[in-house]
């Protein structure tokens, strides 16, 4: 009711394509004298997804000595690709963000990725600075969406391959509504830790006005 009142809406259950969610029934008002650019957190409709699981249309790499696959490409093609190997030159001192929802990868996970590929191990760890480590950061609570977990697995174990003496820093929302995931794109654009932010997932157009869309083109 109080968020009602303030933003001279009115906040309805509404279903969509089988999804049941909550969002105002017109747009929220306040005084232009606030300078209010956007308001997030009105619905929980949950707009992003991720792009595994679609079909590929990447060729099929020539694997690497000693490298057993039937196509893609591993980390070292890329260090590679970008002539990034034999440079010495592999992140040391460097921090990388991530953004996505859900819950952290397992450290089983990349112990099976540092045996298929040979790329040194990942680490992970709630609160450390350390190279070659991954550290997990919540937004707005603990998840347990494990919708997105094959793309922040690429993402972290990529990552790393790419720049392996390199600390990362992984913000994860609740899910992928789009207030939750505008926080966690925000926390990582004012990490002042980050020379660089990867942001690994995509969704439907909603038009250069919607409230999504104007408060993260703000933050990128």
């Amino acid at each position: 009711g109080d968020v009602e009142r303030a933003f001279q809406t009115t906040i309805d259950q509404y279903r969509l394509g089988g999804r049941n969610f909550y969002a105002a029934a017109r747009n929220p008002l306040v005084p232009a004298v606030l300078g209010v650019q956007t308001i997030l957190g009105l619905e929980d409709y949950y707009h992003a997804t991720t792009d595994l699981g679609r079909p590929s249309t990447r060729p099929s790499a020539i694997p690497a000595p000693g490298y057993i696959r039937t196509g893609g490409f591993w980390p070292r093609d890329f260090r590679v690709a970008y002539d990034v190997a034999g440079h010495g030159f592999y992140g040391q001192g460097q921090t990388l963000g991530f953004t996505l929802w859900g819950v952290p990868v397992s450290n089983s996970d990349f112990a099976g990725f540092h045996q298929l590929t040979g790329d040194p191990l990942i680490g992970s760890c709630s609160s450390c600075s350390t190279s070659g480590y991954i550290q997990w950061i919540p937004v707005g609570g603990a998840s347990t969406d494990r919708s997105a977990l094959g793309e922040t697995a690429l993402d972290v174990e990529y990552g790393h391959g790419m720049a392996p003496y390199s600390h990362m820093r992984y913000y994860l929302a609740r899910n992928s509504s789009d207030s939750t995931l505008a926080v966690a794109i925000a926390k990582a654009a004012n990490d002042s830790s980050l020379h660089v932010v990867s942001n690994s997932w995509g969704g439907p157009f909603q038009g250069l006005q919607s409230s999504f869309v104007v408060a993260t083109t703000n933050e990128f």
